[in-house]
């Protein structure tokens, strides 16, 4: 029926009756397709009928400027849509020169109005949006791209990253970006992360396929900034966060403020406070649990942390095996060695740290062990050490060590005692090359050995491999802890040391991409 109503009206438009024109507005008001084409077909009639007026003010133009408004803004979208129905309101009031006194004019007269306004409103939405730019790039590392519609292009220091692009970031690559208000955010861990605004309201929208996101939220006066992953949706206003997705699950870390954290599909939420972490599956909530570093001390022998201080200096523990609980253990400065002023971070120029103690404690709890894991985090002198020089070690008499973390030049180098190395332990080169050590951020190194196999990760990234470690660690002997300098007070380094994790056991990669995320973001906010 509605199609014979509209070809009715566009022979005769004073051809319906009162009933039949209410009939036909009602048909086009639950049809927009049909609404919009009926108002392509009634704006050329009318179109054509005012070049031939002579009081009509240039009323085709006014048309021309609205259509060309349809990709502009929300805002002055819903303006230049007030003023229409303003000037349709005025066209009703005034006399029609080609409709003469029909009694029928005033309702054509408002359905092209309504149909026009309808059709305004429905372009904007359907209409592609242009697109614009959304933040800009402060710093990036590695080869991090830009990609949209199968096109793709390196990112760069100051470029505009547009509405809809997703950046890819390389494994052990980075990029940090920056909002107009102030808001950062930072992308590393093989990422693929794409950035958008809500066009009705301005308020940020993120979506991360893959990958590590760590963001400084500000105030947000458009609405909450919205962050997507294929398992959750993380809401706030203002915050500190951390975002880590995988193929299974996406984990929460808050370092500040408060955000809300809802499961896909389901229509319960959690709220995650300062301090806190939750992790979301597609299945199923994790209990949310308080944000610490190590994330889980299960394993851990030894811990040196500047995140954590103990009788005013940095916390320095050794596991107790009966109870696993903790015992603090003396931790000795010896020449140029003292903390940094303002931090837990110990500076050492010439010096080093020294504790009996911890040698005796951690030996017995690794002995015999086909399983470690080291992690060290720290930042070298601008100097570079020309000789072999030792970051931490354990019963180092200056030849041989149970195991030993050097700098050699721009290298790092971890020896290992094991039960085929009895007389001299191997040497395992963790091949930097992507950034010198000398550059301006700490240094997250970690090696895990397990059945013959040394594994070392810089920044969470794996960067070397060999399975030339055979056998258990069953021939270790006794000594100190040392950091800085072997047992003697020779082949002195010189830095700053932040933390020392010793563990029992051979960590996942994911359990050190964590780690190293973690103190990074714990670490900003003591700064």
């Amino acid at each position: 029926m509605s199609d014979e109503l509209i070809h009715r009206y566009l022979d005769d438009r004073s051809a319906l009756s009162e009933g039949e024109l209410d009939e036909l507005i009602a048909h086009l008001r639950a049809e927009p397709a049909r609404a919009a084409a009926l108002r392509e077909q009634l704006l050329l009639d009318d179109l054509l009928a005012q070049k031939l007026a002579v009081d009509r003010q240039n009323f085709p133009a006014q048309v021309d400027q609205r259509i060309a408004d349809f990709q502009r803004g929300q805002e002055e979208l819903d303006a230049q849509v007030t003023e229409l129905r303003q000037l349709a309101e005025a066209e009703i009031d005034r006399p029609r020169t080609w409709s003469g006194t029909s009694p029928w004019v005033k309702y054509v007269l408002a359905l092209s109005a309504a149909v026009l306004i309808g059709g305004v409103f429905f372009a904007s939405q359907w209409l592609p949006a242009q697109p614009y730019t959304v933040l800009k790039v402060s710093k990036v590392e590695g080869n991090v791209t830009f990609q949209q519609g199968g096109q793709s292009s390196a990112a760069a220091v100051h470029a505009a990253l547009l509405s809809g692009q997703q950046v890819n970031v390389p494994a052990g690559g980075s990029i940090d970006l920056v909002y107009q208000d102030a808001t950062t955010v930072w992308l590393g861990g093989d990422a693929a992360v794409t950035f958008d605004t809500d066009r009705a309201t301005g308020a940020k929208r993120v979506r991360i396929d893959r990958g590590e996101l760590i963001a400084s939220v500000a105030p947000q006066a458009a609405g909450p900034m919205v962050f997507t992953t294929p398992h959750a949706v993380a809401t706030v206003r203002g915050t500190k966060l951390r975002l880590a997705v995988t193929e299974t699950e996406t984990l929460l870390d808050v370092t500040k403020g408060l955000v809300d954290f809802q499961r896909l599909g389901d229509q319960n939420l959690q709220q995650v406070a300062a301090s806190q972490s939750g992790i979301a599956t597609s299945e199923a909530f994790f209990p949310v649990q308080a944000l610490a570093w190590p994330a889980s001390r299960e394993g851990v022998v030894y811990l040196l942390s500047s995140l954590e201080a103990a009788d005013d200096l940095p916390y320095t523990a050794v596991r107790i095996p009966d109870t696993n609980n903790y015992l603090l253990t003396e931790l000795l400065p010896r020449g140029a060695a003292q903390l940094r002023p303002g931090t837990l971070q110990w500076e050492l120029s010439g010096g080093h740290l020294y504790s009996d103690e911890a040698g005796q404690d951690v030996l017995p709890q690794l002995t015999g062990r086909d399983e470690l894991t080291l992690e060290v985090i720290f930042q070298p002198a601008a100097s570079v050490a020309t000789s072999p020089a030792r970051i931490v070690a354990l019963a180092d008499d200056g030849e041989s060590a149970n195991l030993a973390l050097s700098q050699e030049g721009s290298d790092l180098v971890f020896s290992l005692r094991t039960e085929d190395e009895t007389i001299k332990p191997l040497r395992f080169s963790l091949l930097v090359a992507n950034e010198p050590l000398e550059s301006v951020r700490p240094k997250h190194i970690a090696v895990t050995h397990r059945a013959g196999e040394l594994v070392a990760y810089r920044s969470g990234a794996e960067v070397a491999r060999s399975r030339l470690a055979g056998g258990t660690l069953a021939e270790w002997r006794g000594g100190p802890l040392t950091i800085g300098a072997d047992s003697r007070g020779q082949r002195v380094w010189r830095g700053r040391v932040l933390a020392i994790v010793l563990s029992s056991r051979c960590l996942s990669v994911a359990e050190i991409a964590r780690s190293e995320a973690s103190f990074r973001l714990l670490s900003a906010e003591r700064k």
